[in-house]
């Protein structure tokens, strides 16, 4: 009978699949990395899990900067000259709609080169729709929905047998 009132209260506990917001470069924002706020663009992206229907929020000045969605080559390159969208408002919120990559650089002159720049692989949504909300998931989330699963899956299992 414990096992039963565990998975009750651990179906609570368990996350579903949530739009999130992800501020990118977290407090520092969208910068120019450099040797005071050691910011990596590409560890911070590794250290989130995109999926459709989340959103990056880039928040910069906007009279010293801009954010490009540009191609893997332009990115590569550090391209300015062909941008799929090019956004100058100082608080870009940029919502992801498809599965894939997506790549970014700033668009002020010479920022790209100095690492300011951004690729985030897109997952596809898993378990419904999403809504709204504002914390990130994280690599935690799919042993916590693989566990609310189990615990389903026992409950039904306990209603069976009882």
């Amino acid at each position: 009978m414990s096992i039963l009132v565990y998975c009750i209260l651990f179906a609570f506990v368990q996350t579903g699949s949530h739009a999130s917001e992800f501020r990118v470069g977290g407090k520092n924002g969208w910068v120019v990395p450099n040797n005071t706020n050691t910011l990596n663009y590409s560890d911070w992206a590794g250290r989130n899990r995109f999926q459709v229907g989340d959103s990056l929020v880039f928040v910069y000045n906007p009279s010293e900067d801009s954010v490009l969605q540009v191609s893997e080559g332009d990115y590569k390159s550090c391209s300015t000259s062909d941008p799929i969208a090019s956004f100058k408002d100082g608080k870009t919120v940029f919502k992801l709609s498809q599965t894939g990559p997506v790549y970014f650089i700033s668009g002020a002159s010479g920022h790209c080169q100095k690492s300011q720049k951004l690729h985030v692989i897109v997952l596809s949504i898993r378990g419904g729709t999403p809504s709204s909300s504002s914390s990130p998931r994280s690599a935690v989330a799919p042993a916590l929905q693989l566990a609310g699963f189990m615990c389903g899956f026992l409950l039904s299992l306990c209603g069976f047998i009882l």
